[in-house]
């Protein structure tokens, strides 16, 4: 409603400015109105949508109004469809396997506003990772020989080696304890025997001569002294010390002096 009394307004102001030009004759001294100028764009004021054209007056005194005002309508344009867009990738994942060859992976996302609208190309993508063989631990070798030759309280040996440069778990080597082939031999010094007894005395017969026999004929009898000249067996048992021992001899007949 506001619009349409805009528009009569405008009407009846271009029309009276029309009849006091046509009943009036210029006068001296009065202005000109140039061309007008080409619309506006059209913009919305108060709620409706107009364009405005203006003119100028070649002075002050010129009849009639300096702007024109029309309705109008917006045409707008429809939307321009931008053609779908890949966001950046993202990061690369984790290789699928430590060793031996495997794959790691990367995805993105498709920019669309539409969707019908589809991007062209892979949303995922693949390349090789971890290309090295996997290292393995290879057999044992044999056991050593025991560290010792009899008895036990020995250890030996076993040993193994990487198929790479290095495994990244187990160990190299083992040890463990053991017997030698034979039991030692046991040397025993016995402390609780008594020592052994003494070697016989030995004498040294004197050089005097015997004594005479004290009877005549047979189973006389004849006696002589003789000294313990050992002194280490008189030293070893004082019983013997000093001692001296009968010596008798039967004799079948007189012994001469």
């Amino acid at each position: 409603m506001e619009f349409r009394s805009l528009l009569k307004f405008l009407f009846i102001l271009e029309l009276a400015s029309e009849i006091a030009g046509m009943a009036c004759p210029v006068c001296n001294g009065a202005g000109q109105w140039s061309e007008w100028s080409a619309w506006g764009l059209c913009s919305q004021q108060y709620g409706a949508y107009s364009k405005q054209r203006i003119r100028t007056c070649s002075n002050s005194n010129c009849y009639g109004a300096a702007e024109e005002s029309q309705a109008c309508t917006v045409q707008r344009d429809p939307p321009v469809q931008q053609s779908p867009q890949w966001n950046s990738w993202g990061s690369w994942s984790g290789c699928s396997v430590s060793c031996g060859g495997g794959v790691e992976s990367r995805q993105r996302t498709c920019n669309n506003q539409c969707s019908v609208c589809q991007c062209q190309g892979a949303a995922t993508e693949q390349r090789p990772c971890n290309p090295d063989p996997c290292c393995s631990w290879l057999q044992w070798s044999p056991w050593s020989e025991c560290s010792v030759t009899c008895g036990e309280g020995g250890i030996r040996y076993r040993t193994r080696q990487c198929s790479c440069t290095s495994c990244g778990y187990g160990e190299s080597s083992q040890q463990e304890t053991c017997s030698g082939p034979a039991a030692c031999p046991v040397t025993c010094n016995v402390c609780n025997e008594p020592p052994p007894p003494p070697p016989p005395p030995t004498c040294n017969v004197c050089n005097t001569p015997p004594p005479p026999c004290s009877s005549c004929g047979y189973y006389g009898r004849r006696k002589r002294r003789q000294n313990l000249l050992d002194r280490q067996i008189l030293n070893s048992n004082p019983a013997l010390s000093n001692a001296t021992v009968n010596l008798y001899s039967h004799s079948t007949g007189i012994f001469p002096n």
